[in-house]
């Protein structure tokens, strides 16, 4: 698959505010991307295979949320690796979850590259974008 030029990055979350969220913070750090929201995983799910099966490229970085209506974020991980679709991709599970064990959880997944508590601070936007500097 052909990668652009321009930093594609896909949040999968249900609250919307953390979508406005990310869109201002991102923007305001690149002018270079392009920012791809879905409402549940089963959303996210279908546009990555819709993706895929059209031979075009997937998101450089893909935040997730754990908990969520219709397909919550650990079965869209599930699904997606099964499918081997986040090779690619870096992936950020995002969560309000304080939780050890949702920590742990991600963690023990090879395809996740970190686990970010929310609020999102500066920092975590700026190491995000940063992370995937050398893929594109």
């Amino acid at each position: 698959m052909v990668k652009t030029l321009k930093m594609v990055i896909c949040v999968v979350d249900d609250d919307p505010i953390f979508h406005y969220v990310c869109k201002v913070n991102f923007s305001l750090l690149s002018k270079n991307l392009e920012l791809i929201t879905f409402f549940d995983g089963r959303q996210a799910y279908d546009y990555f295979i819709a993706r895929s099966e059209q031979g075009k490229s997937l998101p450089d970085v893909l935040l997730v949320d754990i908990n969520m209506p219709i397909m919550n974020g650990w079965e869209l991980v599930d699904h997606l690796s099964n499918k081997q679709l986040l090779q690619a991709t870096k992936l950020y599970i995002v969560s309000s979850s304080v939780s050890p064990e949702d920590s742990f959880r991600s963690l023990s997944k090879k395809e996740v590259t970190s686990y970010v508590t929310k609020p999102l601070l500066k920092e975590n936007f700026e190491a995000i974008c940063q992370s995937d500097k050398d893929q594109i």
